[in-house]
């Protein structure tokens, strides 16, 4: 494990540790750290010419990962700490030294030994205190039940008296500037005086709805979201990017700027984008001009998927990967389903226009009487004061209120989801009002937006809004999306919809291949059994919600995504540990169903081996299942 810079918390630590803290045969003093060599007053050796002592032993929530946080005064006086993992105290040959010295923690040549002796007899000491690593920014529950948000140089908790002493470090899986620009500059009313004349403009109130939003969506039970805003050159769409990006850090402008900034570019590879996303999740990633990325195959599955590409190690083993959670707010002159039908040459699936939402910068846009003079004005002081002099006040001063009012991890889940299924109804309701027919896939994308409502409504005193502005902005977005999008032709209608249910009852759905049980359990939807999910008639019926099975599955066979026998609708399967002999079931195939990165969620192994040949026993199948939801 390397060593990562991460404060612990806020606080300032005390010049130099009191005297109990240093181990015996050990000083530290404004010169640095000593050992003692001898039984003489002048037999102390000098191990490091920088003080230096350690301040706490942390791990992660499993246990795990076994960390020490150590403080040191660098050369130009500014105190430090480091998160350094424990093996690598001990670890013969590792950077360690190397590590430290770099971030002004001066270690001897000839003293490394005894460095790594003085920070392990250290952790040694009794009751050093503890912490709790995070490997990931924003929300994480503690061990005591209350939840924190974790940034780079602070950790946010409920302000209420009687919470814990555990605090929480962040240590990231990997180093990258661009957590430096999770920072405060100026002061917070700067701030809201050149934020003042945006909000008069819906898009930029919208803006601030999504980035305070985006680090609620785990804890809100969400998946991942690519919400995508077209417009034309001179709409101000990197200002309103940096704007949110202002929100918890320095909002610069990436193509004039050399400074660490939230707001990243489109010009990246699949693995820079990997990278992009792991840094800022648990908070939100900002990427500008969509159009300058030339990848030959975007894909709104890659970013949206939470975890990376497998990758393996020097020694043939499995490197960890990258994982993320996180709203991605992007900008650009060209939607993303037309960037993706670009790149692949295909029409975007329905599954693709889900998780990367198109939104019409331009039509959410109004400026009213402003002349574009006057907007142009207010624009350039904004983008100047976002990464220049004030940022980085109103996220964390927001978070600090939710947390003083929902303290814990259960009080929190329960607040969001509760009034997320309001909105989402709410949002929903309006959708159909206006003559939109809303298939499953499009109801599961319109709850992303009906948590930009509650949280839009949580902070509208933040705001100086009121809630009936709040719900109308989320409103005008929802109707925007859904305006924007492709139309379905009936097959992808179908495959939407049987997409839809076997994820949204993937735990409902037995893996045969990888369980031992005899018997199905009650509430069994369908099986996953080699490369397919078996349906029987009725438990298809009921995926297709109302299309006649016969007439899906044509459709799905058409698409390539229905298994069939010669002249059938359906192929016979054998499940013996069941105890059901042949029978015919619709197969789909899952692998065609779902992309990449959601196959670990319902499928067994891929496997080449055809159905099995054999009678019905439709009979034998209805008999076991009984008065369960059939398969």
């Amino acid at each position: 494990m390397g060593m990562e810079l991460n404060m612990i918390s806020t606080n300032s630590p005390a010049p130099f540790p009191p005297a109990t803290k240093i181990p015996s045969g050990y000083r530290v003093d404004a010169n640095g750290l000593w050992v003692k060599r001898g039984d003489k007053e002048d037999s102390w050796q000098q191990v490091a010419s920088t003080p230096v002592w350690v301040e706490a032993i942390g791990r992660d929530g499993n246990a795990e990962d076994w960390s020490v946080a150590v403080g040191h005064k660098n050369p130009d006086g500014d105190i430090h700490r480091l998160i350094v993992s424990y093996g690598d105290i001990i670890a013969k040959g590792s950077s360690l030294v190397q590590d430290v010295s770099g971030r002004g923690l001066l270690v001897l040549p000839m003293a490394e030994m005894f460095f790594r002796d003085f920070l392990a007899k250290s952790v040694a000491m009794a009751e050093l205190p503890r912490f709790r690593l995070s490997r990931q920014l924003g929300f994480t529950p503690m061990s005591d039940g209350r939840m924190a948000f974790v940034m780079p140089n602070r950790t946010i908790t409920s302000q209420a008296e009687g919470g814990g002493q555990e605090t929480v470090a962040f240590r990231p899986q990997f180093e990258n500037a661009a957590f430096l620009a999770y920072t405060m500059a100026g002061e917070s009313q700067d701030w809201h005086d050149h934020v003042a004349p945006l909000m008069a403009n819906r898009v930029f109130r919208l803006g601030i709805y999504l980035g305070l939003a985006a680090p609620f969506m785990e804890p809100a039970g969400l998946d991942n979201v690519l919400m995508h805003f077209v417009g034309q050159t001179t709409a101000g769409k990197t200002a309103w990017l940096q704007m949110i990006g202002s929100l918890f850090g320095c909002g610069s402008d990436p193509q004039h700027t050399s400074k660490a900034t939230l707001v990243e570019r489109w010009n990246a590879t699949k693995n820079a984008l990997e990278l992009y996303t792991a840094t800022h999740s648990g908070v939100f990633l900002l990427v500008d001009e969509l159009g300058s990325n030339e990848e030959e195959l975007l894909s709104a599955y890659n970013v949206t998927a939470g975890r990376g590409k497998a990758r393996m190690d020097k020694l043939g083993g499995m490197r960890q990967q990258l994982r993320w959670t996180l709203y991605i707010l992007s900008t650009g002159e060209i939607r993303i389903t037309d960037k993706i039908e670009e790149s692949t040459r295909k029409r975007p699936k329905g599954g693709s226009i889900i998780r990367a939402m198109d939104f019409n910068f331009d039509k959410l846009s109004d400026w009213g009487e402003m002349t574009s003079e006057e907007r142009d004005r207010v624009v350039r002081a904004a983008k100047h004061a976002f990464g220049e002099t004030t940022y980085g006040h109103l996220g964390p001063e927001f978070v600090q209120a939710v947390l003083d009012t929902y303290p814990t991890e259960a009080a929190l889940r329960i607040a969001l989801r509760e009034e997320v299924e309001v909105r989402h109804a709410q949002l929903c309701a309006a959708a159909r009002e206006h003559g939109y027919e809303l298939l499953p896939p499009h109801v599961r994308a319109i709850r992303r937006l009906a948590l930009v409502a509650v949280v839009g409504n949580w902070a509208r005193d933040f705001l100086g809004m009121t809630p009936e502005q709040v719900d109308a902005d989320v409103q005008a977005a929802a109707l925007t999306w859904l305006e924007e999008l492709p139309p379905l032709d009936e097959g992808d209608r179908i495959v939407a919809q049987v997409r839809d249910y076997v994820i949204r009852y993937q735990g409902q759905i037995i893996n045969y291949d990888n369980s031992t049980s005899p018997v199905l359990p009650a509430q069994t939807r369908a099986i996953a059994h080699k490369d397919w999910v078996l349906f029987t008639e009725s438990g298809f019926a009921e995926a297709c919600e109302g299309t006649p099975p016969k007439v899906a599955a044509k459709a799905l066979a058409a698409k390539g995504i229905l298994h069939r026998e010669a002249g059938k609708l359906t192929s016979r399967h054998v499940l013996t540990r069941l105890g059901l002999p042949r029978a015919p079931y619709y197969a789909v195939i899952l692998k065609r169903l779902l992309p990449d990165d959601e196959l670990h969620l319902v499928g067994g192994d891929v496997a080449e081996d055809g159905p099995d040949d054999g009678d019905d026993a439709s009979d034998e199948l209805d008999q076991q299942l009984g008065d369960f939801p059939r398969l």
